[in-house]
């Protein structure tokens, strides 16, 4: 019998296989040290974009802002958002509807305390452009 055991670091899971036995042998453990702890952006934010009110549900993200009826949606894990903005209208129309608008892009925020500094894009171009803000109220 002859025992395999390798250690991922990069995702934090330790495997051990034995080889020679069934699938139902294979055991994985995950590592506690890798992982992120969970922040709350939820609150009233002022950004360049105009004020945001996020609501947050574990780590789903809903925000709202002025700007032609904006939204937001997304997921943040650590202290990164990544997600999708939609308005009303915009300087560049999609070819496909995203929630029944045909005017949406991504972003990636990244959230320090008090801060967030973050990039949105149109359709499913890659954000490049300045997203930042920082939070009034919680």
């Amino acid at each position: 019998m002859r025992i395999l055991f390798i250690n991922l670091f990069a995702v934090g899971l330790t495997l051990t296989m034995t080889l020679g036995l069934p699938k139902s042998t294979v055991q994985a453990q995950s590592s506690t040290s890798t992982e992120q702890t969970q922040i709350s952006i939820a609150g009233v934010w002022k950004s360049s974009e105009g004020t945001i009110g996020f609501e947050q549900s574990g780590s789903n993200v809903l925000g709202n802002y002025n700007q032609d009826n904006g939204a937001i949606e997304g997921s943040i894990s650590g202290n990164v958002l990544t997600g999708y903005w939609s308005e009303d209208s915009s300087n560049r129309r999609c070819d496909t509807p995203r929630n029944g608008r045909y005017y949406w892009g991504r972003i990636r925020f990244m959230f320090n305390g008090s801060s967030f500094e973050g990039f949105w894009g149109y359709c499913d171009d890659v954000p490049a452009r300045t997203w930042t803000g920082n939070r009034i109220s919680s």
